[in-house]
């Protein structure tokens, strides 16, 4: 699969490439994929500003997001399809009722499309506040994921997931999942060291983050 930044270990976002990519693991149960549902069923580019710079470049193609057969085919092999919200909006920013089509739209749309209740969710650009995940919960997700950099208030609803981006090789990849480095991101001491990155990551790539998770 291409790597566009909008995955996760475990998960793939719903673009064509991930048909291809995850078709050598069709067997193996147990992937999932993310997808926001105003594109869903083909069409158009998935996550407007999140890939605009590779929007006219050679994977152009590739942007497209599966169509509702090729996600039943990956449900029916094993993966769980699962929400990234109706438009990849970053729901922080949305009042309550933008917040709540975001949220209880996508899952419906995906219960009615694909035959079986939708359970979870993967917060676009992995951003949520105590009211997303409030709304989340009460939209009827069961689970919900994000980007947080620390893991220590982790729970159902605010689960944090593990980003995978295009400039990741196998020794960052194996890095980032490494259970010595999990452990550390759920300590306090890692929670107090990350502050200052983040804190110069605004400043040297502004935009990337525009709100911090719940916690931070």
């Amino acid at each position: 699969m291409s790597g566009f930044g909008c995955s996760s270990a475990g998960s793939v976002s719903a673009f064509t490439s991930a048909d291809v990519g995850a078709a050598p693991l069709a067997n193996a149960p147990g992937g999932g994929v993310l997808l926001p549902t105003a594109g869903g069923g083909g069409g158009g580019v998935l996550f407007g500003n999140c890939v605009e710079r590779w929007a006219s470049g050679p994977y152009e193609d590739e942007l497209h997001p599966l169509d509702w057969d090729e996600l039943r085919r990956l449900q029916a092999a094993g993966w769980e399809i699962g929400s990234h919200s109706r438009t990849h909006a970053r729901l922080t920013t949305l009042d309550d009722a933008a917040l709540a089509d975001e949220l209880v739209g996508s899952r419906e749309r995906l219960a009615a499309e694909l035959g079986v209740p939708c359970r979870t969710i993967a917060y676009p650009f992995g951003e949520a506040d105590e009211r997303v995940i409030a709304a989340a919960g009460a939209a009827g997700y069961d689970a919900a994921c994000g980007l947080p950099t620390s893991f220590r208030r982790a729970s159902a609803l605010a689960w944090p997931r593990t980003g995978v981006w295009h400039s990741d090789g196998p020794a960052s990849f194996r890095l980032k999942v490494a259970r010595p480095v999990r452990l550390l991101q759920a300590s306090a001491a890692f929670h107090a060291l990350d502050r200052p990155r983040r804190a110069a990551k605004r400043v040297l790539r502004p935009g990337r983050i525009v709100r911090d998770w719940a916690d931070d």
